[in-house]
């Protein structure tokens, strides 16, 4: 049984780092953005758990800094051993340690408060074409299939 079709600007597969930072940021820009995830939203982030990111790229990203639920703590220097393991380099670089749960709710929520739309649950399934340009997709969800 085939959903009523979705209309989007841009559709996502996958709600992880990249496509809730890119719905979100598109979505400020005025595209209209659905997401689609194979998984429940509740577990993104669960299977990496701690993650790391330098502190200057949130800058970058136009991301705030981390709040207390989400910074584990924050290094100052890091060490690096090469393939070799033949010396060692240690240098000044300000990296944050988090916990990616949190983050991803986080990204997550700026991307809905931007517009995005989130289907969890739902997997991509195939590329739609119209003369062999894409022009959509259909994925399967909890409520059966659904075509953007």
């Amino acid at each position: 049984m085939m959903m009523e079709g979705r209309k989007a600007d841009v559709v996502i597969v996958g709600a992880g780092t990249s496509g809730a930072y890119l719905g979100w940021k598109l979505a400020e820009r005025g595209y209209s953005c659905l997401i689609l995830e194979k998984d429940k939203l509740e577990n993104l982030g669960k299977a990496i758990g701690p993650f790391h990111m330098e502190e200057a790229a949130f800058e970058r990203f136009g991301l705030p800094l981390p709040g207390d639920d989400e910074l584990l703590h924050r290094l100052e220097t890091i060490t690096m051993w090469p393939p070799c393991k033949k010396g060692e380099v240690t240098a000044r670089l300000v990296t944050l340690d988090m916990d990616k749960p949190a983050f991803m709710r986080r990204l997550l929520s700026y991307a809905r408060e931007a517009g995005v739309e989130v289907l969890e649950e739902t997997e991509f399934t195939r590329l739609v074409r119209e003369r062999g340009i894409p022009a959509g997709v259909e994925a399967q969800g909890p409520e059966g299939e659904v075509e953007i």
